[in-house]
């Protein structure tokens, strides 16, 4: 009957009501143990320094241009460029398996990757707040506009690393980000494969993808689906 249907969906949405709760709980326990216990292996890496980011970005962030020999438009909305030097690839790498091998509690990024690492709950807000207000938003108002960043700007995240092994985690489904801009960054160049897959969410047009290839400093900046 329409009331017992109801009935369900009112007990489906305080079900996830309280899912959601507990998870925020959850996460504020887990970052203040961290925050607390957690020895970094490279403490430098948590207080972000524009020495870690490539010239050639910070070049395109502080006067951006369509035209750059380092800024790639590979598709409808989607561009590549370098971003982080390659030291700051290999100590963050190196800190992020520091902290996996840690007897830490660990969040896990999402409900579809079950290896993978929050930067919010190991104490990198201040990081990516600074680098998105810093070199991001600019970057991000010039090549999409107002019409999907605001007048405001990129004003939240959520980062993340994921990581696909043998045996682990070995491909992530096609998904929509819940997101205004979605930034890929390819930290190794220690592996095979690692291609990224755009395609709009019309099921009509799902078999329509555009592939591109991950290499290490290189940033995938996109507005929609993957």
């Amino acid at each position: 009957s329409p009331e017992n249907s109801l009935e369900q969906l009112l007990n489906a949405v305080h079900a996830e009501i309280r899912r959601r709760e507990a998870h925020d709980a959850d996460a504020r326990k887990r970052k203040d143990q961290i925050k607390k216990e957690y020895q970094p292996l490279h403490s430098d890496l948590y207080t972000f320094q524009p020495k870690f980011l490539s010239e050639n970005f910070k070049q395109l962030c502080s006067q951006p241009k369509f035209s750059s020999e380092y800024l790639k438009k590979l598709g409808n909305g989607i561009f590549s460029m370098p971003v982080f030097t390659n030291d700051f690839c290999t100590q963050f790498i190196e800190e992020l398996k520091h902290f996996e091998a840690s007897p830490m509690p660990k969040g896990r990024p999402n409900t579809m990757n079950n290896y993978g690492i929050l930067l919010d709950e190991l104490g990198f807000t201040s990081f990516i707040d600074e680098l998105r207000n810093q070199y991001l938003n600019p970057l991000a108002q010039a090549l999409y506009g107002e019409e999907y960043i605001g007048a405001t700007g990129l004003d939240s995240h959520k980062a993340f690393v994921v990581s696909y092994k043998i045996d682990q985690d070995v491909d992530l489904d096609y998904h929509y980000d819940n997101a205004e801009i979605t930034f890929n960054v390819s930290l190794g160049d220690q592996f095979e494969g690692g291609d990224l897959y755009f395609g709009t969410m019309a099921k009509a047009h799902r078999t329509a993808f555009s592939n591109f290839t991950c290499r290490k400093q290189k940033e995938i900046k996109k507005i929609g689906s993957n």
